[in-house]
């Protein structure tokens, strides 16, 4: 999928958060709205559901969900500031960037992507070799299409 698809994708999805959910912490909004408007990283963003064996990550969580209301780790650091977190954003790109938007899917979910998008992200989980998205796009795929 080319890369101005795939920011498409998750501009999307970080506009829905924000949308349709309350923050735990509400600062955190800052952050998530620095990339949606900032391509270069918004590219090497990874969308997971849990952070704990990445260095660069962060966790935003809605109202809703059990988890710790904002967590941001870089380089080995974690911080709980969302301008500290922000200005380690702006020192120098990582090269991959995960976010964990935590949130309740009982409480409404995300847009779904057409099958067209599934297709190709399967696409771009076979390039990168990662079985584990695959598996899990592939899934999506099938229950999407019956």
């Amino acid at each position: 999928m080319k890369k101005e698809a795939v920011m498409a994708l998750h501009r999307e999805f970080i506009e829905w958060f924000l949308r349709s959910r309350e923050l735990k912490y509400e600062p955190a909004r800052k952050l998530l709205q620095y990339l949606v408007d900032n391509s270069d990283l918004l590219q090497r963003v990874e969308f997971v559901e849990d952070i704990v064996s990445f260095q660069n990550a962060a966790l935003i969580s809605a109202k809703e969900a059990p988890t710790h209301p904002f967590l941001f780790r870089w380089r080995g650091r974690v911080r709980y500031n969302v301008d500290d977190a922000l200005n380690d954003l702006k020192s120098a790109l990582p090269v991959r960037f995960r976010i964990w938007l935590s949130f309740d899917p009982a409480a409404g979910k995300p847009p779904a992507p057409s099958p067209q998008e599934l297709m190709d992200r399967i696409d771009e989980a076979l390039d990168r070799r990662d079985r584990e998205a695959f598996q899990r796009l592939s899934r999506k795929f099938r229950e999407l299409r019956s």
